[in-house]
């Protein structure tokens, strides 16, 4: 069968060949708790350990194993198997032997990925397939709903502030624009970031930021591709006024 270039001709169609099998290598290499507590759903420690944290998705998982023990209380009788189905058509599925493990200290990563596959191998499997294929979107365990421009402004100049101390990015002066985005009927964050420094380092910046802020950002599905609600562009610009 011969391969179908009907989007973008036959160099699109290597250029996405090309993007899913670096995908691939990527979600391959990632540690088994990694996939299974992504995005931000775990700590280590100074000692080579590993603790494992909530992210959106446990927290909303434990919500609904709770509400359906609560429900099945007074008949005797675990609503849980009831409730499993349900999550898994809002797209919840965490299993509860993994939400149990939320403040479990490991002590090496290796311990932690063996846990995962011996409670969740199959689950887990699935959602690196997920991964891989890009499929998968994700909330941050920080992720809440921001109000207006000036909230989401001072959690970016907060970060910006806090990669610049840590020697993520170069010192320099910036300015920073906001502007709401709910055109998809899901409100959204398009922030631009105009900064006093070369091309390469300002997509340095962009990196920086944008990995700061998965534990406060959330993805969405728009057009069957997963977009961040908060997105950030960094560009140069060589008058930028320090919005700091």
């Amino acid at each position: 069968m011969r391969p179908s270039f009907a989007r973008g001709g036959p160099t699109g169609w290597l250029q996405r060949r090309a993007e899913r099998a670096r995908a691939d290598r990527i979600v391959a290499s990632l540690p088994l708790y990694q996939v299974a507590l992504w995005p931000d759903g775990w700590e280590h420690t100074e000692d080579g350990g590993v603790i494992v944290r909530d992210t959106h998705e446990i927290a909303e998982a434990r919500r609904w194993y709770e509400m359906a023990e609560r429900n099945g209380a007074g008949q005797g009788q675990s609503r849980a198997p009831q409730a499993a189905k349900t999550m898994r058509l809002h797209g919840i599925g965490v299993p509860r032997s993994l939400v149990e493990l939320s403040g479990r200290r490991f002590a090496s990563e290796q311990a932690a990925s063996v846990a995962m596959r011996l409670i969740a191998n199959d689950w887990v499997e699935q959602r690196r397939r997920m991964l891989a294929l890009r499929a998968q979107t994700w909330s941050g365990s920080r992720h809440r709903r921001f109000d207006d421009d000036n909230a989401v402004q001072g959690l970016l100049r907060w970060l910006v502030d806090l990669c610049v101390a840590e020697h993520l990015t170069p010192a320099a002066r910036f300015r920073l624009d906001v502007r709401a985005d709910d055109g998809y009927g899901l409100k959204g964050w398009r922030c631009r970031v105009r900064v006093d420094l070369d091309e390469t380092q300002c997509q340095a910046v962009g990196d920086a930021i944008r990995l700061a802020l998965i534990p406060w950002n959330r993805q969405a599905l728009r057009d069957e591709k997963p977009h961040p609600l908060i997105s950030v562009w960094v560009e140069r610009g060589e008058r930028a006024e320090d919005s700091r």
